[in-house]
């Protein structure tokens, strides 16, 4: 049996470089399939990370914290979301 649940995190990007190359982060970030990047404050951006498994979801979360600029990353919420499987799937009438 394997773990339906799915990792969704909401982090906060903290920032250490220009401007220039927090642009070209953030391009970077809202160019990946698995983030949806929110509000920019600052030297901060809200993202979240709906990722398809754990391991998944700690290799983007290593993959961001390399990124050019990136001085820390901070955890706001990490939920688990039920994937639907086939047996939990509505009866069909």
């Amino acid at each position: 049996m394997s773990d339906a649940r799915v990792p969704i995190s909401g982090l906060v990007v903290v920032f250490g470089g220009g401007q220039d190359q927090m642009d070209d982060t953030i391009t970077r970030l809202a160019n990946h399939p698995s983030i949806d990047v929110g509000q920019k404050s600052s030297n901060r951006l809200a993202i979240v990370i709906d990722s398809e498994s754990r391991e998944q979801d700690i290799e983007i979360n290593a993959w961001v914290r390399g990124l050019p600029g990136v001085a820390d990353l901070q955890i706001a919420f990490v939920g688990f979301d039920d994937e639907p499987t086939p047996s939990s799937k509505p009866a069909q009438p």
